[in-house]
């Protein structure tokens, strides 16, 4: 098992690990409920989770050709889970590299945000994105994250090299942002 850790204080330690070796998945019901949601109503999407939730199962079990991690802190609270697959293939044309990979599924706890989870996972996935022999990641977030995903991804790679219009419905654009991992540290 591949772990990797990143300290944020002297008492907060978070700890990323392939899905791989998360027996209940359900730990990640929790995330995905305080991030999920509609920013202005507060409306959780459940479907959207259980979709989410047997994406990351199927992955486990070696069933889809997705890679999950996941984030915990020292005691063991499960707080963010990111994955990586192919290429959507809209987000090809946002591409530069032979072999892109995309980031999907980008959540943490709303109560833990600020802690380097989400840091944490991102460096992890471009490890392993690396590690495989990947050139360039890719990932789009929708207008529910602008006010919490898209500055996150503005401050891990400047601002969105692309838009594409209606994604997530008619008027629910995505912004897309893109990395070279050659580039990174």
């Amino acid at each position: 098992m591949v772990l990797f850790g990143l300290m944020t204080s002297p008492d907060a330690q978070i700890e990323v690990f392939p899905s791989t070796a998360l027996t209940d998945i359900g730990l990640l019901r929790p995330v995905l409920e305080s991030a999920v949601i509609n920013p202005i109503t507060g409306e959780v999407f459940t479907d959207e989770i259980e979709e989410d939730l047997r994406s990351v199962e199927q992955s486990r079990d070696g069933l889809n050709e997705r890679y999950y991690a996941v984030a915990r802190t020292s005691g063991g609270l499960v707080i963010g889970v990111m994955g990586l697959q192919r290429p959507e293939q809209e987000m090809l044309a946002f591409t530069n590299t032979e072999n892109p990979i995309e980031l999907i599924n980008a959540y943490v706890l709303r109560s833990s945000r600020g802690l380097g989870a989400g840091q944490a996972l991102v460096h992890h996935l471009e490890d392993k994105a690396k590690e495989d022999g990947h050139s360039e990641l890719v990932l789009n977030s929708g207008p529910r994250y602008q006010w919490s995903g898209w500055p996150f991804w503005r401050s891990m790679y400047g601002e969105p090299v692309g838009m594409l219009k209606d994604h997530y419905g008619p008027s629910f654009d995505a912004m897309v942002w893109r990395a070279q991992l050659d580039e990174k540290k």
